[in-house]
């Protein structure tokens, strides 16, 4: 539960809430991930929103983000230590990328509106088939405002990031394998403007579209 954590990106000039999302420690150090969608607006728009993270204790934290997967709707945030909060202890989910079988449980975990952390329990039933996007089908639903949430198996391990749902009980992850790939990108991307990688992750994807 302490791990799991109430996404908020929040208007600078109107200080309203534009979008909400989940999100959960993975990886080194105050390092949080979630999606992308849920705080896009801030690449490009940087000085006009803020990210705010809720904790299990109702604890509020500034957050910065610091590394961008675009085509898999994944983003990666560092929760700040230095504006007078106390820093957020919880362990990093484990990521576990070992093939699942069809029907194997499956977990997901969020903070829709401002309910609390829900758990919805669901199965795995494999990848979608003929997509551009690779994307876990998950029989649950993910309900709004879990997006970036964690979806887990029996263990407690980390198996697909919570991304969209198309209602009747059919929800849709992001494969953890795209997790741990952005996280090995973080130290490169930290030195490079956000809106330059952006634009590279967007062209890589166009050119590769087009040339298949």
């Amino acid at each position: 539960r302490n791990s799991v954590f109430q996404i908020k990106l929040i208007d600078n000039g109107s200080n309203q809430k534009k979008s909400l999302g989940s999100g959960f420690r993975v990886g080194g150090s105050g390092i949080v991930a979630t999606n992308y969608h849920v705080i896009s607006d801030i690449v490009y728009e940087e000085n006009n929103y803020r990210i705010e993270v809720l904790d299990d204790k109702n604890v509020l934290h500034r957050a910065t983000l610091r590394a961008i997967d675009i085509v898999h709707d994944l983003a990666l945030l560092e929760l700040n230590t230095n504006n007078n909060m106390p820093p957020h202890e919880a362990a990093p989910l484990t990521i576990n990328t070992d093939t699942m079988l069809q029907g194997t449980s499956v977990y997901s975990l969020g903070n829709p509106h401002d309910l609390g952390m829900m758990i919805v329990a669901g199965e795995y039933n494999g990848a979608v088939k003929d997509s551009r996007f690779k994307r876990m089908i998950f029989s649950g639903d993910i309900n709004s405002g879990m997006s970036g949430g964690p979806a887990i198996n029996a263990k407690g391990e980390l198996v697909g990031i919570n991304v969209a749902s198309s209602g009747g009980g059919l929800g849709y992850l992001v494969p953890a394998f795209f997790l741990i790939k952005l996280l090995e990108d973080l130290p490169q991307q930290a030195t490079i403007p956000l809106t330059e990688i952006a634009g590279k992750q967007l062209t890589t994807d166009q050119d590769e579209f087009y040339s298949s």
